[in-house]
């Protein structure tokens, strides 16, 4: 299963029928179906959500158009044996294909749907994950327990990781600074730092944890606040009417010529504002008039 980076969209890998149900997370219901002539395992959105890569146990790879929802390229190559998970680099330009039968990562390249390189890594290699700046690439290799660490420039593998039990599930966090490794045989997560890429943390879990994931940051709300503006209230009270004119003049000349989205907050303070200098203007005008007929 795979979420489109839009979160429009959610991928689902039916191996029953060979099949990719996509669902609409607006209306959560599926509002397409793609065949894929194969038994599909793991899935893969691109940067852009205009395809998903899919294998396939018969040793393929399907690429969905998404903007037809139907299979418009099927890659072959020798190393890929029995292709399990995929990750993309962050720009969309190399998909990366962990094979459990062949102990190696086949890199594809999306410009051409081609098979670029094999880079050999530990046994059964099962999740992969790249970081968000796309330098690396992490892979646990459940077979011998360690996570192999390959530099994406050269496609190389620059160090091996120990210290694992089994692990299969791999996330990394939004700010690049961890790796989240599920250890299904230990019962744990095993915390690798990237600066060091050293283990720093093991969290104990439930039975056979296979899947990680980390919640992504989500983007800022406009909440309305208090600011200083509140606590000057009494003093704008004081002013006189003809600062009040001069300042709301300017309030509206400014946002004629620039927009805040805060001021939509602030809006509501100085009508506020406004209403409440009118009622002392009639307070004082009410005053004046009486006083004269006295």
């Amino acid at each position: 299963m795979a979420a489109s980076p839009d979160g429009k969209h959610i991928y689902v890998t039916n191996q029953g029928d060979s099949t990719v149900a996509v669902i609409n997370t607006a209306t959560n219901t599926v509002s397409a179906t793609v065949g894929l002539g194969g038994i599909p395992l793991g899935a893969v959105v691109t940067p852009d959500n205009a395809h998903v890569y899919v294998t396939l146990v018969s040793g393929k790879v399907a690429v969905v158009s998404t903007a037809s929802n139907t299979v418009s390229a099927t890659i072959t190559d020798a190393s890929l044996v029995l292709p399990g998970l995929l990750a993309v680099t962050p720009d969309g330009k190399t998909v990366y294909v962990a094979d459990l039968a062949g102990n190696s990562v086949t890199v594809i390249d999306t410009a051409t749907n081609t098979v670029k390189t094999t880079i050999t890594v530990g046994q059964i290699p099962f999740g992969l994950a790249v970081t968000p700046d796309g330098a690396n690439l992490y892979v646990a290799n459940g077979g011998d327990s360690t996570v192999s660490v390959i530099a994406t420039v050269s496609n190389a593998v620059t160090l091996t990781i120990l210290g694992f039990n089994g692990p299969e599930g791999v996330a990394i966090t939004a700010d690049g600074k961890n790796v989240l490794v599920a250890n299904n045989i230990g019962n744990s997560v095993a915390i690798i730092t990237t600066a060091t890429n050293t283990v720093s943390a093991t969290i104990p879990v439930g039975l056979a944890p296979v899947v990680v994931a980390v919640q992504m940051p989500q983007p800022a709300q406009n909440v309305c606040t208090s600011d200083d503006d509140d606590d000057d209230h009494d003093k704008d009270r004081d002013r006189d009417h003809h600062d009040h004119d001069k300042d709301r003049d300017h309030d509206r000349d400014h946002q004629r010529r620039h927009h805040d989205p805060k001021q939509d907050c602030d809006s509501g303070k100085d009508k506020d504002r406004d209403d409440h200098h009118h009622d002392d203007d009639d307070h004082g005008h009410r005053d004046h008039h009486d006083g004269g007929h006295i």
